[in-house]
């Protein structure tokens, strides 16, 4: 009783600040049983780019499931985390001891860490949508996302496929990035590829130095990405600026371009996406957003669902998490989602990028 009590106090006190960021999916009359889901996104801020396509995603995912004729109706409280571990803190507990929501969903790995305790201390399912595997631990935490390992797979496949000798990683010191190049580097000294990793704090603006570094250290032929913007868009400049020809390529981050002009001048480079679904579910998500970013679409509207298929299946809600705990795999919108551990993985794609846009092709 007394961790409630300091929790919703806690709450209470930034309650003014965070409460204008939420959004509330409300439950019309029913005399179905109500399942409440938070959802803890970036959805304002720099990061708000990944944030409101995933929003979109899981409000279509919650009208198809309440079109349907199932037990219960599925309320969705959006808050906005802005990608900041604290602020997560924060909200969860609000979601949790104000609004007692049944279940879960985070975005990204920093605010999913935080997020993760709680829900397992208080029994809650909650999946994330993350790379850091670490995020899944206990009995209550999972994640859905293409795990860095079958990214690291599908990129070294690429290195060697085009001949890449070595490769040069700037990596952001980042907990979903470091997992991603932490698998990468284990797949590239399995085949003898050299390589070298820069690791850059959040915040820089200058790469100059630290660019011609990389030149005289291994003269790469390709360079490994995995910032995000302004980030992104400053090392690549940069880059080109040094006069560096060398191939540039990424995991996810292209994905995530915020400035079109320089995507628009990697015309014809190759990346390894997360996995992306297809379809006229896609089609109805990217309406309903008005837009055609597709990055974590298919995660979020599969994140609800499984959610859903949990507790429509389960005797009460309590029984939820024993249905999802004995899911092995999930047929949705991003194909097969094979469960490993607490993990829902599913397989990397590779996308190249054509007239400004990345398009998933094969790269010959």
């Amino acid at each position: 009783m007394k961790k409630i009590i300091l929790a919703v106090a806690a709450v209470a006190v930034v309650g003014l600040a965070v409460w204008r960021h939420q959004v509330i999916t409300r439950a019309p009359e029913t005399d179905k049983p109500i399942v409440k889901i938070g959802v803890l996104a970036p959805l304002s801020g720099n990061v708000a780019i990944m944030g409101k396509p995933v929003r979109g995603a899981i409000e279509v995912a919650a009208a198809d499931l309440n079109a349907r004729d199932n037990r219960y109706f599925y309320q969705i409280i959006f808050e906005d985390h802005l990608n900041e571990p604290m602020r997560a803190a924060t909200i969860v507990k609000k979601l949790v001891f104000v609004d007692k929501v049944d279940a879960l969903i985070s975005f990204n790995a920093p605010p999913g860490h935080v997020v993760a305790p709680v829900a397992e201390e208080n029994k809650i399912p909650h999946i994330s949508l993350c790379s850091d595997a670490k995020v899944a631990s206990g009995k209550y935490n999972f994640i859905n996302w293409t795990q860095p390992e079958s990214e690291a797979r599908k990129m070294t496949e690429m290195i060697k496929k085009k001949g890449y000798k070595s490769v040069a990683l700037a990596v952001l010191n980042h907990q979903g990035a470091l997992a991603i190049s932490d698998a990468l580097v284990s797949e590239l000294n399995a085949v003898g590829i050299q390589n070298r990793t820069w690791t850059f704090n959040g915040g820089v603006r200058n790469f100059r130095i630290e660019i011609e570094k990389m030149k005289r250290a291994i003269a790469p032929d390709l360079y490994m990405v995995l910032f995000f913007d302004p980030e992104l868009t400053l090392f690549i400049r940069q880059l080109r600026d040094s006069g560096a020809k060398t191939d540039v390529t990424g995991i996810e981050t292209f994905s995530i371009f915020s400035n079109p002009a320089v995507l628009s001048e990697l015309e014809g480079a190759w990346y390894v996406d997360a996995a992306e679904g297809s379809g006229e579910t896609m089609e109805r998500i990217k309406a309903h957003n008005k837009s055609e970013a597709t990055f974590d679409l298919g995660n979020g509207y599969d994140s609800l669902m499984i959610l859903a298929k949990a507790f429509e299946a389960a005797p009460d809600k309590a029984g939820a998490i024993d249905v999802l705990a004995a899911m092995t795999e999930y047929d949705g919108l991003l194909g097969r989602l094979t469960r490993k551990g607490n993990v829902f993985d599913s397989e990397a794609a590779v996308k190249i990028i054509r007239g400004g846009k990345a398009v998933v092709e094969e790269v010959k």
